[in-house]
C-alpha cells in the first residue's frame, strides 16, 4: 500500500499543471534566448579576424565563441532575477512571472545544444556551471550526463561526487502552486548513477545515496548516512547521522529516524514514523526488531 502511494507521488511530482498560456510564454522566452545566444556565437565566429594557418584561425574563432557565449551567459543570468525559493501560486503575480522567465533561461543554457562543447573536460563544466550561478567547488566531480534542472539552485561541495545520469530536481507543481527548493550536497557525499534529487534534498558530510534512489522534496540526508540502492524516500524525510537504509526501502512520507538506527532491506516505514537512536526495524511495515539499551524504550522522542 505504502509502495503504491510513493510511487505514485514520484510519478506526478513532476507533472506540470500550469494553464496554456503559460507554455506559449515559455517558448515565447526560449526563442528569444535561443535566437540571442545564436546570433552572439555566429557574430563573434564571422568577425574575428583571420590568422594563420587555418587551423589555428579555426580553432581561435571557436575559442572566442565559447569564451563570450560564457560572458553571457553569466552576464544575464546576473540580470534575470534568481528563481525565488519557496511557493508560489500559478497565476498573473509578478513573482510567478519572472519565475517563467528564469526557467525558461535555465532550458536553454543547459539544453545539449549549449552544454555539449563544455562536457567533454572537467574544466570547462566547472567554469559553464559557474557562469550559470551554481555553487560547485573545484575538487567536486560531476559527470557529463548529469542533468541539473536549475543549476543557480545547486550547491556541490568539496570532494563531492555526482555519478552517471543523477537529476537534480528544484521545482515541483502541486495543488496549483510552484514550490522552488535549492538541493545541497555538502563535503564528501556520494550521489549514485541515475538518483533522483528533489527540491530541497540536502545531503550531509560524507552521505552515501546508492543508484537508482529517490531521494523525496524537503528530504535530509544526515553526516555519514547511507541510502541502499533504489530506495525511495519519500517528502520531508529525516535521516540523522550514520543512519543506514537497506537496498530497496521505501520511507514514507515525514518519517524521522535517528543517529545510528538501521532500516534492513526492503523495510516500508509507514508515515509519519519516529525511530529512535540505534533502532533496527525490518518488515512490511516494518517494525522495530531491535532497540540499543543505550537509549530506553521509555525515552524521550527526538
Amino acid at each position: 500500500m505504502y509502495t503504491a502511494s510513493v510511487n505514485r507521488s514520484r510519478q506526478t511530482s513532476g507533472i506540470q499543471r500550469e494553464p496554456r498560456i503559460v507554455y506559449f510564454l515559455q517558448d515565447i522566452w526560449r526563442i528569444v534566448f535561443y535566437l540571442f545566444f545564436l546570433t552572439a556565437d555566429i557574430s563573434v565566429f564571422i568577425s574575428l579576424p583571420a590568422i594563420h594557418p587555418p587551423w589555428l584561425d579555426l580553432s581561435g574563432r571557436i575559442g572566442g565563441c565559447l569564451l563570450v557565449h560564457v560572458l553571457l551567459v553569466f552576464l544575464l543570468g546576473e540580470l534575470i532575477p534568481k528563481p525565488p525559493e519557496g511557493s508560489l501560486r500559478i497565476s498573473r503575480d509578478r513573482k510567478y512571472l519572472l519565475w517563467v522567465i528564469s526557467r525558461s533561461f535555465s532550458d536553454v543554457v543547459t539544453s545539449v545544444l549549449f552544454v555539449l562543447p563544455f562536457r567533454s573536460l572537467h574544466l570547462t563544466r566547472y567554469i559553464y556551471f559557474r557562469a550559470l550561478g551554481a555553487r560547485l567547488a573545484y575538487d567536486s566531480t560531476i559527470d557529463p550526463s548529469v542533468n541539473i534542472q536549475t543549476p543557480r539552485l545547486l550547491a556541490v561541495d568539496a570532494g563531492a561526487k555526482l555519478e552517471a545520469g543523477v537529476k537534480v530536481e528544484n521545482v515541483v507543481h502541486a495543488m496549483g502552486r510552484v514550490k522552488i527548493s535549492p538541493v545541497t550536497i555538502s563535503e564528501g557525499a556520494l550521489v549514485g548513477a541515475h538518483v533522483v534529487l528533489m527540491p530541497g534534498a540536502t545531503l550531509g558530510p560524507n552521505a552515501r545515496v546508492g543508484p537508482g534512489a529517490y531521494i523525496g522534496p524537503e528530504t535530509c540526508i544526515g553526516v555519514g548516512a547511507k541510502v541502499g540502492e533504489g530506495a525511495i524516500l519519500a517528502a520531508g524525510v529525516d535521516l540523522g547521522s550514520y543512519v543506514r537504509i537497506g537496498a530497496g526501502c521505501v520511507i514514507a512520507e515525514g518519517v524521522s529516524i535517528a543517529e545510528n538506527a538501521r532500516v534492513r532491506t526492503g523495510s516500508i516505514i509507514p508515515p509519519s514514523t519516529r525511530i529512535r537512536a540505534g533502532e533496527v526495524w525490518q518488515g512490511v511495515p516494518a517494525r522495530p526488531v531491535f532497540r540499543d539499551a543505550r537509549h530506553p524504550e521509555d525515552s524521550e522522542e527526538r
